[in-house]
């Protein structure tokens, strides 16, 4: 624990001498944000349906604590008359749930900045997964006192502050619901590690899923992450979520390079269309009759259709180029290049910085070309390569969704 999370679970340490309403109002404070901990991770588990499987056990989870807490509204005479020596001997666990809150709340936000740092599709639009996020309801730090429970005739207590979550009395004993809250935090705990595992999971398969992608056209995942280097240092010796935690912040940093990077790869459709007229490789020549290398594939579609960039790269030509009559070659990363041709007109200008999804022409007859259509390449340093494997590639990462 480090010096700065001692002294501020110092300043909130009780001296059993406080009145029993304000020993009630710690746990009011600590039960609003065990509240706060079962939204945000409820929240967290209905975001995507890989880890909809846990909602069940949350649910069930909240409704027995919520039982529990409704003992809360029976008999406080029993609390409100516990001895000097009955509070003085729950001292040492008042002051140890007050440290489990601390650390629970810290933990939680650790696992809300993950669940929000997780990267989301680029070929599926931005999602902010921060924006619904339950906001965490800060503790009492000491420098006012906690909330006051005033009592009706009947004994029943309210809280004179809201705080979002409804504290009720006990028949039971003092220590008895003090290991209430112990058994609840503990099992939250759990409930928290479950989580983690099932996001490290997700996320490790999300990085596996997107490699996929990447060799199946040839480009290795490699060499879309960043460099980095620095000595060996041992991690020093921490709480196993903690480790667990900065694993997956180093799958999500993988996974959100590999994701960019496939914004620059072309693995889009470059126009839509649904009939592919010629294959990629040998063919027959349209107009010698004879085998030849057909060096990309046609689309048939009507004059005029719009055609898009299939990735982000620069316009390294815009013109007409012999029988592919009006062309766009766009330069991307890795040595990759995309080829349009036979357009009517040409939207775009040699040397502009273009995204994908962009507009670069339209579909035409230029060149030496039978009637409208687009004539699509994909090459790795000049080397034809077929498009279809590409277009494929764009398949599945359109399904690999966060």
């Amino acid at each position: 624990m480090t010096n700065r999370r001692a002294n501020r679970i110092s300043r909130r340490r009780l001296q059993f001498s406080l009145s029993l309403g304000q020993t009630l109002g710690i746990l009011v404070i600590i039960g609003g944000a065990l509240a706060w901990s079962m939204a945000t991770a409820g929240y967290i588990l209905f975001k995507d349906d890989v880890l909809l499987q846990f909602a069940a056990r949350h649910k069930a989870m909240q409704e027995d604590y919520e039982t529990r807490l409704a003992e809360l509204r029976r008999n406080m005479e029993q609390i409100r008359t516990a001895g000097l020596a009955e509070k003085a001997m729950l001292g040492a666990k008042l002051d140890a749930l007050i440290q489990f809150q601390a650390e629970l709340q810290e933990r939680q936000d650790a696992v809300a900045k993950l669940v929000g740092a997780a990267p989301v599709s680029p070929l599926k639009g931005e999602r902010n997964a921060q924006s619904s996020m339950p906001k965490p309801r800060p503790l009492n730090d000491g420098s006012e006192q906690p909330e006051d429970l005033s009592f009706h005739n009947d004994g029943e207590p309210i809280v004179t502050a809201s705080l979002g979550f409804p504290w009720r009395s006990s028949r039971r004993s003092l220590p008895s619901r003090f290991e209430q809250a112990e058994t609840g935090y503990h099992r939250l705990r759990a409930s928290q590690e479950n989580l983690l595992a099932t996001l490290e999971t997700r996320t490790a398969v999300e990085k596996t899923s997107l490699e996929v992608v990447y060799n199946h056209i040839g480009v290795p995942p490699s060499d879309v992450r960043a460099g980095i280097g620095g000595p060996f240092i041992e991690m020093p010796d921490g709480d196993s979520s903690d480790v667990r935690m900065q694993r997956i912040r180093l799958t999500l940093a993988d996974v959100q390079q590999l994701r960019q990077g496939l914004t620059s790869i072309p693995i889009g459709m470059p126009a839509k269309v649904k009939t592919m007229s010629s294959d990629f490789g040998s063919r027959m020549d349209p107009f010698l009759g004879r085998p030849a290398f057909h060096s990309g594939i046609d689309f048939s579609a009507p004059a005029g259709t719009p055609i898009h960039a299939t990735a982000s790269g620069r316009v390294a030509e815009a013109g007409r180029n012999g029988g592919y009559g009006l062309m766009v070659e766009v330069a991307h990363d890795h040595g990759l290049t995309t080829r349009y041709a036979h357009m009517s007109s040409i939207a775009v200008q040699e040397g502009a910085r273009i995204e994908a999804g962009q507009l670069v022409g339209y579909v035409g007859s230029t060149g030496r070309s039978t009637g409208p259509h687009l004539h699509y390449e994909t090459r790795r340093n000049d080397k034809p390569l077929d498009p279809t494997a590409f277009i494929e590639a764009g398949r599945m990462a359109a399904t690999i969704e966060r």
